[in-house]
């Protein structure tokens, strides 16, 4: 994220409200549409019951934006939400997630 490395904090914010009003709801409804294309399987992950590192880069980017812009913002995504919700509750997964470091914040 770009604006993270932004010194100008005026110039900071308005990146942040782009990313926020702009991109993120832009990629999340591309993102949310998946379940209407021929490939998908019903299932908590992308393509059905089975996880795929697709899944597990899409949670982390999810989380990512939940924790550094807005921790509500996939409210209004619940396809994104509950994939995300789904990757994070594989055990190895939820046991890395609560021990790594906190992520910083911006």
């Amino acid at each position: 994220m770009k604006f993270t490395f932004t010194q100008d904090q005026q110039k900071k914010e308005e990146m942040k409200t782009t990313l926020l009003n702009t991109l993120v709801p832009t990629y999340m409804e591309k993102f949310s549409k998946i379940t209407l294309l021929p490939c998908y399987k019903p299932g908590p992950y992308l393509f059905g019951f089975k996880i795929t590192y697709a899944d597990i880069l899409l949670a982390n980017v999810l989380d990512t934006i939940e924790t550094a812009l807005d921790s509500e913002i996939l409210n209004s995504y619940p396809v994104m939400k509950s994939l995300k919700d789904s990757v994070f509750e594989i055990p190895s997964i939820k046991t890395y997630a609560e021990s790594r470091p906190a992520f910083v914040s911006l």
